[in-house]
Parts: structure tokens; sequence; C-alpha cells
């Protein structure tokens, strides 16, 4: 073995033979040493999705063309496929580097290289796609906001319901209004000018039941809901309209949601008096209360990233470079009644990947999304250390953390996912005591605790999933006596504890769980009877 055979144990403990084709290491190397390691850790796993939805956001696949059958390139790289010259039933992979004279080779199986085949057909097809999608976007001119008479006016929070005049109606109740607007209208339109002009309109047209449902969308995502990287907005309607010409629907509207803000969009088919098709979209954002912005194609595959839709407004385009660009949104699709959610059976599997970022954690979390979550938590693995905390420790803008949300909505699952992965961070000294506090403290803006929230909405399973995962930081002495009754007392601001919540709201599972693991936990810290109480 020369000097620049490197062996690299990855993550899965599986060894790959790499070979540097250059005798002197220089600065100029980094960049293909990183991405050697970055390909092995790819290479290591079996799952197509992790290594795919990672390879479309680096650096290494842009530009990415298919020069041969065995031949790619990229902005950065060259990359040839070949039989071993040493063990045959291998697969040689040989990438140059294009900014300077160096080449890394690596062995591995014809099952793993044709992962990266496919990887790399797919990123060109999107990338020809999205080149395709621009060009259609430059030729129309029929973006635009909605007409109307009145001044655009921001009544987000600004009105209350009639029903409870202490309870403000915010962008989640203004978005699905709008989006139920439009789909009991037989051509999808909505009234902005009748409806949400004014503080009074508002007030008429919204009742106090749209708290509840906004709240029941969440907990329970109709089919097709699924958290994407915000650029791929476009890709996502492309689904949408397939299945709605598919099915025979002329329209459909989807609620948007976007860290701690809820947008909604309409979609519909028309047809001219010359047998022409139109896609129409209109994304309605409740801080512009009475407009809508609108796009109009005569391709399904004309619409672009989100931010496309944002208003023009400096406080909203500061927003969306924050909040929209290169982060993740969550589209939770409502048909007509009378219309089956099972025509979107299966699209989740059609649906482009959500990005490797904190704001995705977020959304899986707040929306369930329980296969994305298993993704995502495969894919930390190949980040730095650093980047792995960010997500993990994920907050939306007001401060309130992923596992709050989850915790909030029900999501018993994605509770225990998060619980279990987050126990093996700590146990491979990725996530330290400070963070693992700052985790099992998981509260909301306004201080208010998980469990707390749990216990007033009776969701006792996800009690049980908590206070079980506690058990292991305690016996390893990760958690002090009074960290571990701060968390069980479960405050809120006003001194009321979690418990008194869940007995006032009669809910006995969740008073019997907690009690139950209460005695192991007292043992553990000695605790007193005036601890206890």
């Amino acid at each position: 073995m020369s000097q620049n055979d490197i062996i690299i144990r990855t993550h899965y403990k599986s060894p790959h033979r790499l070979h540097i084709d250059s005798d002197i290491p220089t600065p100029s190397s980094e960049p293909i040493n990183k991405f050697a390691r970055q390909l092995i850790t790819l290479l290591d796993t079996s799952d197509l999705s992790s290594m795919l939805s990672y390879c479309v956001t680096q650096e290494f696949t842009a530009n990415c063309r298919k020069i041969s059958q065995n031949c790619y390139s990229t902005a950065l790289f060259t990359i040839n496929f070949a039989t071993s010259p040493i063990h045959a039933e291998n697969i040689l992979i040989t990438l140059h580097y294009k900014k300077d004279f160096i080449s890394l080779l690596l062995e591995t199986t014809p099952i793993k290289a044709n992962h990266l085949r496919s990887i790399l057909d797919y990123i060109e097809q999107e990338q020809l796609t999205a080149e395709d999608r621009n060009h259609c976007m430059k030729l129309s001119k029929k973006i635009h906001r909605e007409k109307t008479i009145h001044p655009t006016v921001n009544l987000n929070g600004s009105a209350c319901f009639l029903q409870s005049p202490s309870d403000a109606i915010f962008c989640r109740h203004l978005s699905l209004q709008y989006a139920l607007d439009s789909l009991r209208n037989g051509k999808g339109k909505v009234n902005l000018i009748k409806h949400y002009s004014s503080v009074e309109s508002i007030q008429q047209h919204i009742p106090l039941v749209r708290d509840a449902e906004f709240r029941a969308l969440l907990r329970h995502p109709p089919a097709g809901s699924r958290v994407i990287a915000s650029k791929d907005f476009g890709f996502a309607l492309d689904i949408f309209f397939c299945r709605m010409m598919a099915n025979n629907v002329s329209h459909m509207s989807a609620i948007l949601y976007i860290d701690n803000h809820t947008l909604s969009v309409r979609l519909r088919i028309k047809q001219s008096v010359y047998g022409q098709l139109n896609y129409v979209v209109s994304v309605y954002d409740p801080n512009d209360t009475n407009v809508a912005v609108r796009g109009t194609h005569r391709t399904a595959r004309g619409f672009l990233s989100l931010d496309k839709f944002i208003s023009s407004g400096p406080d909203a385009q500061t927003w969306a470079d924050r909040y929209v660009r290169n982060c993740a949104i969550a589209i939770l699709p409502l048909l007509p009644e009378g219309v089956p959610g099972a025509i979107f059976t299966g699209i989740a599997t059609r649906m482009p990947f959500a990005p490797i970022h904190p704001s995705a954690m977020l959304l899986i979390m707040a929306t369930g999304q329980t296969q994305q979550l298993i993704t995502l938590f495969r894919q930390l693995h190949i980040l730095p250390e650093k980047e792995i905390i960010e997500i993990i420790t994920a907050q939306n803008s007001v401060g309130t953390p992923a596992l709050f949300l989850a915790m909030m909505n029900g999501h018993t699952d994605n509770v225990k996912i998060f619980m279990q992965e987050i126990q093996s961070l700590v146990d491979n000294h990725i996530i330290n005591e400070d963070n693992l506090v700052k985790l099992l403290q998981t509260k909301s803006a306004n201080e208010t605790p998980g469990l707390y929230i749990s216990m007033l909405y009776g969701f006792d399973e996800i009690i049980d999933i908590f206070l079980n995962a506690l058990t292991t930081p305690i016996a390893q002495e990760l958690l002090n006596k009074k960290l571990v009754m701060s968390i069980l007392a479960m405050k809120i601001h006003d001194g009321e504890p979690g418990l008194y919540a869940a007995m006032e709201n009669n809910h006995p599972l969740c008073v019997t769980r907690f009690l139950s693991k209460i005695n192991g936990i007292a043992f553990k810290y000695k605790l007193s009877k005036a601890n206890i109480m």
C-alpha cells in the first residue's frame, strides 16, 4: 500500500480503500479529500433517499451532466465509472478535481456504484427541469397581485373572534378560512375585497371553530402532507396538478406552514374557449390580508420556488430571506367536499426530500411526518457535530423548540423517535450535558413546558414516553435533583403544575402514568414527601 492509500472507517465500520493521486498534499487537495469522506459515508448507507437528499444540496453536484454512459461532469469534478482492474467484481470510481490536477480513486461494490449513478441521473434531470421552469417564468408576465380597489392592509392579529373577544384572529385562522373559501366556491375563487379588507368583515366571516380545526389539521395531517424545501415548491405543485388532472379535479387548496407563520395556496386548472389548459396558483399571505399573489402557466411545471410568490415589500422580503429561501415548508393539501383523499395515496414517495436543515426538523416534528423524521436522523451522521446540534436544538422564530411542537400536537411516534435518537447522540458524546438539559426542559416561547401541554391535552402516551426516556440520563447521573424536580413540576408562568391541568381536564390516564413513574425517580434522588408534594 502506498503512502497515499488511506483506510477510512465510517460510522458503519466498513473500510474502503482510497488512493489520492497527488505526491504532495496541498491546500487545493482539501476539497477532494472532503468530498471523498462525504462520498464514503454516503456509499456506506443502503438508504438511497438519504444519499439523494444530501447530494442535491451540495456544491459538488452543481451543473451535473451525463457525458457518456460511464462519465459524469459537475462544476467541480469529473466522475468516471469502470470495472476494477484488481477486483473484477467491483467498480472503480475515479474523481478528477477540475481546479487542480488531483484525482481520487474509490473502489466499491456494483450496488453502491449504481446508487451513485442513480443520484447523478436524478440530479441531472432535476436541474434540466429547473432550467425549463426558469425559461417558462421568464416568458410569463402573469405573476401578479390580484387586483383590489382597496389599499393593501395587514390585519393579521388585528381582529378578534365575535364568539370570544379575547382571542385574536391570526394567520392560521386567516389562511385556513381562505383555503376553505376556495374549496367551497365552484371555481376556486375567493372574495378578498368583501371578506378580508377590514377588521369588521374578518370578524363576521371567520368563526371561532377555525382555531380547533387548524389544531386538528396539525394533529392529523391529511393525505399527501409533506415537508419539502421551499425551492421545490414548483415541483410539488406539478405533482398535485397531475393528480388533479388524473382524477378530474378542477381546484384544491393547501395550507403552507413555515416557521411560525401560515400561508395558503389555491390551485386551479382552467380551460379556455379554445381548449387550452391554464394552471393557476394563488398564494395568500395573511400579512397582506386583502390580496393574493397569482401565477398562471400553460404547463403544470411552469412554477418555481415559493419565494417567487412572496410580497415584494421590504418586510416580507426580509422574512423570506430568513425563513423561506433555503429553508423547509410543510404542505397540507385540502380537497373539495366529496373528493376522497385517496387521490393522494403514495404521493409522498414522489415528493422532493426535505432539506437537512433546522427548519425541516421543526416542521417534521410539528406535522408528525414520522418517516421523514427517521430519514432526517439517518442523514445527521454525515454532518459536522456543530450542524447536528443546530438541527437537534432547532427553535422557530419565537423560540419554540421542535420537541415541544410534537408534544403539543400529539405526535407520539415522533416524540419516541426523537427521544431515542437524543439518547444515542448522548451516548456517542455528540450532545453534551448542557444541550441535553436544554432539550429535556423543552418549553414554548412563553415558558410553557412540553410535559404540561401534553398533560393539558391528555396525551398520556407522550407522558409515558418522555418519563421513560428520563430514566437513562438519570441513571447516568447527567441530571441533578433540582433539574429533575423542575421537569416533573411542569409549572407554567403562573405556577400551575401539569398534574393539576390533567386532573382539571379529566385526563385520568395522564395522571396514572405520571404517578406510576414518580416512585422510581423519588427513590433514585431520595425525595421526601414534601418534595413529591
